[in-house]
């Protein structure tokens, strides 16, 4: 989440911060389209799937290198 760009944030329990967003994105539809692309876009490049995988799997890998190198040692 991207405050601004592909949403609102406000601080918890402030039932009033989150109603006056809410009261701007019903006043201001104009920004809805601009959002959901902000956002989608964020989403697709920080959590896709395969890019999450293989992040993981070179954390695996670099993990169990230094185990064989510990060992070794």
């Amino acid at each position: 989440m991207v405050d601004g760009k592909s949403g609102f944030l406000v601080p918890e329990r402030d039932p009033g911060s989150l109603a006056e967003r809410m009261e701007f994105l019903i006043g201001h539809p104009e920004v809805w389209p601009e959002m959901g692309a902000y956002c989608r876009a964020f989403v697709e490049n920080h959590y896709d799937n395969n890019s999450l995988n293989d992040r993981l799997a070179a954390l695996y890998r670099t993990v169990s290198e230094n185990d064989a190198q510990a060992s070794i040692a």
